[in-house]
C-alpha cells in the first residue's frame, strides 16, 4: 500500500505542473490580447487628439485677421490646403457645395487633410462653412464653422465647432 502512495504523490506533482503551465498559458495569452487592444484605443485616441487640434486650428485661422471678413462669402464652404503642415494653412472656396459627412470623406476627398505624416493610415477631412448672423443686412457678424469628419478604427466620427467673426473689426 505504501508504494502506491508514493506513485500517487509523483503523478500529483506531473498533474500540478501540467495545469500550472496552462494556466500561465491562458494569461500570456489573455495579456497579449489585452496589449494589442490598448494600443487600438491609444492609436484612435491620438487620431481623435489630431483631428480636434486641426478642427480648432483651422477655426482660429478663419478667425484670424489675415482672413479679410469682406472676402468670405456667405454658404461657400471653405477647405484647408495644409500641405502636409499644419503651418501652411490656406483657405480656398471649395468647387464641391455640399455638406462634409462620412458618406464624402475619402482620401482623394477636397476635404481629406494630413494631420500626422504621409505616412499616417488616419482618415480626416475637415470643412470651414461662413454664414451670417443676420443674412439681411450685408455688413453682419459671420458664423464660422468648423466640420472635421475622421474615422477610427471602428468607428467614423463626425464633429463641429462655432465661433464668429467680427464684420467691421479689421486689422
Amino acid at each position: 500500500m505504501q508504494i502506491n502512495n508514493k506513485r500517487n504523490i509523483d503523478a500529483f506533482g506531473l498533474l500540478e505542473s501540467v495545469v500550472a503551465i496552462g494556466v500561465f498559458g491562458v494569461s500570456i495569452i489573455v495579456g497579449l490580447t489585452l496589449i494589442v487592444k490598448s494600443l487600438g484605443i491609444i492609436k484612435d485616441n491620438q487620431i481623435s487628439d489630431q483631428a480636434a487640434a486641426f478642427m480648432i486650428t483651422s477655426l482660429e485661422q478663419m478667425r484670424s485677421p489675415n482672413i479679410k471678413a469682406k472676402d468670405l462669402i456667405e454658404d461657400y464652404y471653405y477647405v484647408v490646403m495644409n500641405n502636409n503642415q499644419i503651418s501652411s494653412i490656406q483657405l480656398d472656396p471649395a468647387p464641391i457645395p455640399s455638406l462634409l459627412n462620412e458618406s464624402n470623406c475619402s482620401p482623394t476627398s477636397i476635404y481629406s487633410v494630413d494631420v500626422d505624416g504621409p505616412d499616417s493610415s488616419a482618415l480626416v477631412c475637415n470643412q470651414l462653412r461662413v454664414q451670417k448672423v443676420n443674412s439681411t443686412d450685408p455688413n453682419s457678424n459671420l458664423i464660422i464653422t468648423s466640420r472635421i469628419v475622421y474615422k477610427l478604427s471602428e468607428e467614423t466620427i463626425v464633429r463641429e465647432i462655432r465661433s464668429f467673426k467680427n464684420y467691421n473689426i479689421e486689422l
